[in-house]
Parts: structure tokens; C-alpha cells; sequence
């Protein structure tokens, strides 16, 4: 999606002298759009539009071309021509985008047709398209569809075959397609924290941009770069992660007291989801604790020589040899006497929950203070909850990440 004035980009919006840095719709980021997986040169592309019809594929009923005499928006948009009076041709037009199993799509795109019957219809790769039934004028329709595949196909039909279709127009322009990256399972168990894909720092755009900024979208606890340079990692299906060096890179919480908890008395639970990328050097990924001789935990979840160590109130222990991790979705719940750590839904050994409490910031991408401790990994996403999470809750997060 882009925001436009006529036809220019506008690349930042105000409210009077204020800088606006994201717009939402409900939960989805709609500005700045940092996702979009739609980006092929091509006609009806929005701010990429070339005078072509690259990726789209069409049957032999059907004449496609790039035009500029009837766009809804910019310069150019697609034309499909029905060419037949009969239905036993494929008459439609197609698009591949690539997709992650389980995850949510927000498909836009603007349509018109000179005839009857033109419509969007029979998606694969997802169980939720819908027919849509375009007008005689421009008109925006969107689809919500969580992929099946790892590749969704849009179709769109001029006419629906049999007679009478011939000479039927059909216009398609100003597509957008975004991976809507805020989870749904996530927000249901109701976190006290989460940092999401879409809250890494608005100014990093690029793959390598560098990361000031990660904010959390419930309770205001922003992660912030201390020391190095974290950057943006956008993996193949457009997730968005937060890139740690291992050398001296950190991001950490204003102050000691924000997310403390204490062994023994309170109850939390956090989980995240790691990306391509972690090392069996260095320690902690997410780390409340001290350094030096005298460890002082309250809480951590992190990885050493192939295995998981999981943290709180100063005991806990290390389990279950991967033989190196990559995209995985780490769980840790701490009761009053035990802390449980599950990755990708298989439940490791438990351990016992000490009483030790610090007054030192919650960190990302190591230990604070201590240059033996940091962590090459990227995080796509972490959410903390004041609470045990249920086992139905955690089902349905293992759920929407297909980790089942």
C-alpha cells in the first residue's frame, strides 16, 4: 500500500508540526508499509508500476496488456480482454507471492469491468479467498487470507466463462500485499509487553539499516540501542527481525525496574521467535541478570553450545541438544516453583525457580557489561506476560507459527 498525493509517494505524514511514524487499522501497520511482499516492475504495482505485465500468468481466452488510458491511480494498470464467446479456454489472469504457513495476508488491489461476472475468485494456496463481484467504475477490494503453501495465487476472472463474455473488460491496478506480522494468538493471552516485526525501529527499512529502536507496542517499554549497532534483517518471506552481531551488539530497557520479576512470588511467561541466524557463542538472547563471577538472574532464556538455557530467580539449567536452532519459537513459563521452557511446542525438562532479583536492565543480543556475552542471533518478535500461559494458549500460539 502507498500513500499518495496524485501521483507522488508522500514518504512522511504529519499532524501539524508532528511527524506521524506508523498508522494502524486495528492491529495491522497500514504507514510506513515495510512489508510489501508485491513489489514485481510491473503494471498495477503502485509506486514499482512499469509499463509490462511481468509475473502474470494468462489463459488463452484471455488478451493481457499494460495501459495507460484507464489506470484508477499513477500511469499504468492492467487490461484483460475476454477473446472468446465460449468458456472452454482459460479465461483468467494470475500472480504468485511467496508465503509462510500459518501466516496472515492483507491483499488490496482496485478493479472495474465492462461486463457482468468479472471477479476475484478461487485463490489457492489459501482457504479464505472469496468471490468478489467487480463494478462499471474503479473500486478498492481487499482479502484477509492466511496461507496453506508457502506460495498464494490471486486470480481474476473476466466474465466466468460460457457465452456472452466476448470483448469483456477487466481492469486490475494499485495492488498491495502485506504480511500482517501483529499475532492474533499473542494478543488473545493478552502480553503486558510485545515487541512485533512491525515496531523495529520505522527508519530502518532495508535489509542492513540500522536498528535505534525497538518499541513495544503495549506497555511502552522501548528497547533501545546501547552499545554497537543492531540492524534489520527482512528474511525471504518478508519477516522483519532485529539482527544482533555477537561482537558488541545490545539493546536494552530504560531502567532495572520496568519487567522485574520476582522468583518465588510472581508468575510470567515470554514467548519469541528466533530467525535464521544463532550462534553457540556468547549467551543470552533475552537477559535480566548480572555479569562477572557472581551471576545475579532474575530471568533469561539463551543458547550455548546447541542448547537452550532457561533461567529464573537464579536457578534453572540447560536441555535438550538441537544440534543448532534456526527459526524456532522458544515458550518459558515460570510459576512460583517452576520454570517449563518449550521450543517449537515440545516441552523440555522443568526446573526449579530461585528468589534472586536485580536492578538491572532486561537486554536483547546478550549480558550488559560484559563483551564474553554477546549473542549473533536474530529476533523476529517477543512478548512477555504477567501470567503462567495456559496450555490452550500456547497451543494456539504453536498453532498460528505451525510449530504443532
Amino acid at each position: 500500500m502507498s500513500v499518495r498525493l496524485g501521483n507522488t509517494a508522500i514518504n512522511k505524514l504529519y499532524l501539524g508540526d508532528t511527524a506521524i511514524n506508523k498508522v494502524y487499522l486495528g492491529n495491522n501497520l497500514i504507514y510506513p508499509n515495510n512489508i510489501e511482499l508485491f513489489t514485481t516492475s510491473a503494471a498495477a504495482i503502485g509506486a514499482n508500476e512499469t509499463n509490462d505485465t511481468s509475473g502474470w500468468g494468462f489463459g488463452g481466452a484471455i488478451d493481457l496488456i499494460s495501459q495507460a488510458t484507464d489506470v484508477q491511480d499513477g500511469n499504468y494498470a492492467l487490461k484483460a480482454t475476454y477473446n472468446q464467446d465460449a468458456g472452454s479456454t482459460s479465461h483468467r489472469i494470475s500472480y504468485n507471492f511467496p508465503t509462510e504457513v500459518g501466516a496472515t495476508y492483507n491483499v488490496s488491489f482496485w478493479a472495474k469491468s465492462t461486463g457482468a461476472n468479472s471477479r476475484s475468485w478461487l485463490w489457492t494456496g489459501t482457504s479464505d479467498s472469496t468471490a468478489q463481484v467487480f463494478n462499471s467504475e474503479w473500486q478498492y477490494y481487499t482479502e484477509t487470507v492466511t496461507a496453506t503453501g508457502t506460495t498464494i495465487q490471486m486470480r481474476f476472472f473476466p466474465g466466468v466463462g460460457g457465452t456472452g463474455n466476448l470483448g469483456v473488460e477487466m481492469f486490475i491496478d494499485n495492488i498491495s500485499v502485506v504480511k500482517n506480522t501483529i499475532s492474533n494468538s499473542i494478543l488473545d493471552a493478552s502480553p503486558v509487553a510485545y515487541w512485533t516485526s512491525d515496531s523495529i525501529d520505522s527508519s530502518a527499512i532495508n535489509d542492513g539499516d540500522n536498528v535505534s529502536i525497538w518499541e513495544d507496542t503495549i506497555g511502552g517499554n522501548n528497547f533501545m540501542n546501547t552499545n554497537g549497532q543492531p540492524t534489520l534483517h527482512i528474511g525471504t518471506n518478508g519477516n522483519r527481525m532485529v539482527e544482533f552481531d555477537g561482537v558488541d551488539d545490545l539493546m536494552q530497557l530504560a531502567n532495572g525496574s520496568l519487567l522485574s520479576y520476582t522468583g518465588q512470588t510472581d508468575e510470567w511467561s515470554i514467548v519469541m521467535k528466533i530467525g535464521d541466524i544463532i550462534d553457540n557463542n556468547g549467551i543470552g538472547i533475552l537477559t535480566k541478570s548480572s555479569t562477572g563471577s557472581a551471576f545475579t538472574f532474575q530471568y533469561e532464556m539463551s543458547v550455548q553450545d546447541d542448547r537452550t538455557a532457561w533461567r529464573a530467580g537464579g536457578q534453572g539449567g540447560t536441555d535438550f541438544n538441537f544440534g543448532g536452532l534456526g527459526n524456532d519459537l522458544l515458550i518459558m513459563t515460570v510459576s512460583t516453583t517452576t520454570i517449563s521452557p518449550y521450543v517449537n511446542g515440545n516441552v523440555l525438562s522443568a526446573y526449579s525457580v530461585g528468589n534472586h532479583v536485580n536492578t538491572i536492565p532486561l537486554t536483547l543480543g546478550g549480558r550488559a557489561g560484559s563483551s564474553q556475552d554477546y549473542k549473533n542471533c536474530q529476533i523476529e518478535f517477543v512478548a512477555i506476560f504477567d501470567k503462567v500461559l495456559s496450555t490452550s494458549e500456547m497451543n494456539a500460539i504453536n498453532t498460528e507459527f505451525n510449530v504443532n
